[in-house]
């Protein structure tokens, strides 16, 4: 079991790695997401007027 400890020390592979989220389609962000999962740092830019679902 993993506990908060060792769950804060463990570190993913893209640990360090900085991305900047541009996109605004469900496979930019959902890919976005998968890194972030593995130890990236993220910053989402977003047009704050529109949403992911308009056209």
């Amino acid at each position: 079991m993993m506990t908060e400890t060792t769950a804060a020390k463990a570190k993913g592979p893209f640990d360090g790695l900085l991305v900047i989220d541009l996109t605004h389609v469900l496979n930019g962000p959902f890919g976005t997401t998968i890194l972030t999962d593995l130890g990236a740092r993220t910053i989402n830019a977003e047009i704050s007027q529109k949403g992911c679902t308009s056209g």
